[in-house]
């Protein structure tokens, strides 16, 4: 293991134990924090884990299955991966709410809904990238992963609260790394053009941004629209 990874898992436990410590000695504190700490959980500590173990296995059927083509493939592995996710998500917050199946299963569709356009650029850029230019997986999943820090709002916090940044930034990163990895073990190609490092590390934001311009333009139209498609405010504003 790299000292870059062993840095970022030593970041991503404090960030936990930080959480962990805080929601139990912390009186009172707020429903909706309580339950998305249970979706990253989920995601950090059990999906990402088992996808990381088995991803040999993992890498070899993906690379077999050949009914798609990689974009469509990559995509659709991309998009999976969202919807289980957002199930989770919605499943949670609606934890906040009195317990009622069909508003259960409203909170998971608009959810889902909701991150099917928040993802679509995210996913379209990551292709053009590793077609084109040399990225080792583990610079896609850290690369991908700082994008969420963006895509959550959390860098905003970085001078507002810096604790709250230092501390749950780690777990989104991996968080957002995971939502990349399904994918990335689809592919059997790579490009072969090398960048300078200063523009190999900061291209996929530009291209990342560039490529969720018009779905995020269509999602904040619809959005307004048509709420109910999508979930309330107070869940995501």
């Amino acid at each position: 293991m790299n000292l870059f990874r062993k840095i970022m898992l030593v970041w991503l436990i404090i960030g936990f134990l930080f959480w962990t410590i805080y929601m139990i000695t912390v009186k009172d504190v707020e429903k909706l924090i309580y339950y998305r700490f249970i979706y990253l959980y989920t995601i950090v500590l059990i999906i990402g884990p088992i996808i990381w173990f088995k991803r040999s296995k993992i890498k070899e059927r993906l690379l077999n299955y050949n009914k798609f083509n990689n974009l469509t493939k990559f995509l659709l592995l991309g998009m999976s991966v969202v919807i289980f996710e957002e199930i989770i998500a919605g499943s949670v917050h609606h934890l906040t709410e009195p317990f009622n199946v069909v508003v259960l299963m409203q909170r998971v569709g608009q959810f889902c809904f909701l991150n099917l356009f928040t993802f679509t650029g995210f996913y379209f850029a990551w292709f053009f990238l590793i077609r084109k230019f040399k990225y080792s997986f583990q610079e896609v999943f850290f690369l991908a992963g700082f994008w969420g820090l963006y895509a959550e709002k959390i860098i905003f916090s970085s001078l507002v609260n810096p604790i709250y940044f230092v501390t749950i930034a780690p777990i989104f990163i991996f968080v957002y790394g995971i939502m990349i990895t399904l994918p990335m073990l689809s592919v059997n190609f790579a490009g072969n053009k090398r960048l300078h490092p200063l523009l190999k590390y900061t291209l996929p934001y530009v291209v990342m941004f560039i490529f969720s311009i018009v779905p995020i333009a269509i999602l904040y139209y619809l959005r307004i629209q048509f709420p109910g498609l999508f979930p309330p405010t107070e869940m995501i504003p």
